[in-house]
């Protein structure tokens, strides 16, 4: 289903936030920008992507994240829905799905993950 729908690199950068240390980021990261076939074999996906490919969807995120930011202010629950737009919300319980203590307002991990992540890339694998 939706699973099937995601783009690669969107799968690849889950992945990547899911890691626990900034060097298993950066060891999720290499692995992901070794080129090969992409394939599923059971429960197990194989992608590769590019550092720009995956660079630019981080920075897409972040854009979207500081328009949003801009427009809605900080992001209030109401209950078990969320006020903002529908684009909005739904990055946010994309993003909840990732780690990370809630969406309150006071907790930016997710953002904070793509930023460093984006640094990650810039400093590691800029040439490639």
């Amino acid at each position: 289903g939706l699973r099937l729908q995601q783009p690669g690199e969107f799968k690849i950068l889950k992945h990547v936030c899911q890691q626990p240390t900034k060097r298993e980021k950066r060891d999720a990261l290499e692995a992901a920008f070794t080129p090969g076939v992409n394939y599923e074999d059971g429960d197990t996906e194989y992608l590769s992507t590019t550092p720009q490919r995956l660079l630019q969807l981080i920075e897409s995120l972040l854009s979207k994240y500081e328009l949003a930011r801009l427009k809605y202010g900080p992001l209030k629950a109401r209950g078990a829905e969320l006020t903002g737009s529908e684009v909005f919300t739904g990055m946010m319980r994309e993003a909840a799905a990732l780690p990370g203590e809630g969406l309150d307002g006071t907790n930016q991990s997710v953002y904070l993950d793509l930023i460093d992540i984006k640094n990650l890339i810039d400093s590691e694998f800029a040439g490639q």
